[in-house]
C-alpha cells in the first residue's frame, strides 16, 4: 500500500453562478488548499468572447461586473512561497436580458375624440429605448403617454422597446374610435 501526499485543491466559488447581464459576480478562492506550502497570492483573469482582462494580482475574494452577455472563462492562479503555481478554470454564462413589451391601455374603444392613457409598467426587462407608434402618424418615447385619437377608425398601437444589449420586443393592440355622436337637446 502506497500513501500519496494530499494533492492541491484549488477552488473557485461563484455567487451567482450565472445570470442576466449586467451581472455582478463574487468570486471566492479562500477554500483553496496547497498541502505543505503557504499561499502567497492569487491572480485572476477573465476571458470572454470579446474581452480579456489582464491578469490581476488580488486577494482570494474578488468581484467582477459582466456588462455584456456571453460565455466567460475564469482563470485563477495560486502562488506559493516555494515559487509553485497552481491553476483552476471555471466557466460562467451571462445571458441576454429578457425583454417582453406589454401594453396596458386605459380603454380600447370609444367615440372621437378619444383620449387614452397607455402604460407599459407590465413590461418585463429594463428598456433603454421606448417608442410608441399610435397608428395615426403620432409617436412618443414616454413610459406612460396619453394620446388623443381625433378621427374615427381602427388604429394599431405598437410599443417597441430595446435594451442596452440590443434585444428588441414589440407588442401591438387595436384601438377602435367611433364617429362622434351628436348630442341630443
Amino acid at each position: 500500500l502506497e500513501v500519496l501526499p494530499k494533492s492541491s485543491i484549488i477552488v473557485i466559488n461563484m455567487k451567482p453562478e450565472g445570470g442576466v447581464a449586467p451581472l455582478m459576480v463574487s468570486f471566492d478562492a479562500s477554500e483553496s488548499v496547497v498541502p505543505g506550502e503557504e499561499v502567497t497570492g492569487f491572480e485572476w483573469e477573465f476571458i470572454g468572447e470579446d474581452e480579456r482582462t489582464p491578469p490581476q494580482q488580488r486577494g482570494a475574494q474578488v468581484q467582477k461586473l459582466f456588462k455584456e452577455p456571453g460565455t466567460y472563462e475564469v482563470l485563477l492562479r495560486v502562488y506559493t512561497t516555494s515559487g509553485n503555481t497552481f491553476e483552476e478554470r471555471k466557466t460562467i454564462v451571462v445571458r441576454k436580458p429578457v425583454l417582453d413589451a406589454c401594453i396596458s391601455p386605459s380603454r380600447t374603444d370609444g367615440p372621437a375624440p378619444l383620449g387614452i392613457q397607455f402604460d407599459m409598467s407590465c413590461t418585463d426587462g429594463i428598456p433603454s429605448e421606448i417608442t410608441w407608434d399610435f397608428g395615426d402618424g403620432s409617436q412618443s418615447d414616454e413610459n406612460s403617454p396619453v394620446h388623443v385619437f381625433r378621427e374615427s377608425g381602427t388604429f394599431t398601437v405598437t410599443l417597441t422597446i430595446q435594451d442596452d444589449a440590443g434585444s428588441v420586443s414589440e407588442e401591438s393592440i387595436t384601438i377602435t374610435v367611433y364617429p362622434d355622436e351628436p348630442q341630443e337637446e
